[in-house]
């Protein structure tokens, strides 16, 4: 991780805000080379700006982002929690991410609590962990809901091509373990400390990418720098859209630039929805443009105030 320095924020500037831009939608996985091309700026430029905010602490980290269904966990579901008493929500939360099966929890406004998703391989597991999990929090929780996901659509902003468990061998195991620990190593440093060829590692990274094993490498920001960057506010929106472009209205939805993830639920709502905006009026005006357009006839929405998630999914590689 890159160090966090006690700084005061500064306003950022045009060319740091395009660059933060496009590494949340894109993250960082590509030489800076390729990147500063896309962004058609000077690989010294974007050199110096990203040493500019990690030694400020506007990033403080990397993290690398993995597709739980090509390890087989194709089994999504959210879950939606009123807790018994608010002053025991901490409780309530850090239990809930205990599970190993729970990939991150959201603090909501609205009728619940907490929101939360969860990753499991069959329909077995998930009745084994809602049986623990309500033996777990059963002091901390009065009723929870699950929503069964039918198809993750978009997850931590890139669109998902492969739904299918990949075949992973001991050394892309190794290689993935080895960067959730070293995330700002590079190939020729991931080589020699696991004792591979340079060219293994090149190939496997690209294969892995490729597939879409792993998504990206994001960057991890100052919380104090997201409203620079008009996401300061996050929320869960459930949309229902016209039968009769059921299919045309979802993809239309899932490459609206302020959704962020998307899930297709089996439930009474058609998807759910994680998205991003500068403000709440901002938020509404992105509902109302999903309005506009003929793609939602219904929605509901939770602003998200708090929200933790693992820092690797250990569970995931544990199992391969």
């Amino acid at each position: 991780m890159v160090k966090n320095y006690n700084t005061n924020m500064e306003e950022l500037t045009k060319i740091e805000k395009r660059v933060l831009i496009y590494l949340i939608a894109h993250g960082l996985s590509e030489p800076i080379t390729a990147v500063s091309k896309k962004l058609r700026i000077k690989t010294s430029t974007l050199s110096y700006i990203l040493k500019k905010m990690e030694s400020r602490g506007w990033i403080k980290g990397y993290r690398y982002r993995l597709n739980p269904l090509a390890f087989g966990y194709s089994y999504p579901f959210w879950f939606f929690v009123k807790a018994r008493h608010h002053k025991d929500m901490h409780l309530l939360d850090d239990a809930i991410l205990n599970h190993p099966e729970v990939y991150s929890t959201n603090r909501i406004t609205g009728p619940y609590d907490i929101a939360f998703l969860a990753f499991f391989r069959n329909q077995y597991e998930s009745a084994d962990f809602m049986n623990r999990l309500v033996e777990d929090t059963s002091k901390y929780m009065r009723r929870i809901y699950s929503y069964p996901v039918l198809s993750l659509e978009k997850f931590h902003n890139i669109e998902i091509r492969n739904r299918n468990q990949v075949k992973l061998d001991k050394r892309s195991i190794m290689i993935i373990n080895y960067l959730m620990e070293n995330p700002v190593s590079n190939v020729s440093k991931i080589a020699s400390d696991l004792g591979l060829h340079r060219d293994t590692v090149s190939k496997r990274l690209k294969w892995m990418k490729d597939n879409q094993v792993i998504i990206k490498r994001s960057v991890v920001l100052d919380k104090r720098i997201t409203p620079q960057l008009g996401l300061a506010i996050r929320s869960i929106l459930f949309l229902n859209v016209e039968p009769s472009i059921r299919k045309k209205a979802l993809t239309t939805a899932r490459r609206e630039g302020f959704v962020h993830e998307m899930f297709l639920l089996g439930s009474r709502f058609d998807s759910l929805l994680l998205t991003r905006a500068d403000s709440v009026d901002c938020l509404y005006s992105n509902i109302q443009n999903l309005f506009s357009k003929g793609i939602a006839v219904a929605t509901e929405t939770s602003i998200v105030f708090y929200f933790k998630e693992k820092d690797s999914p250990i569970h995931f590689l544990n199992d391969s």
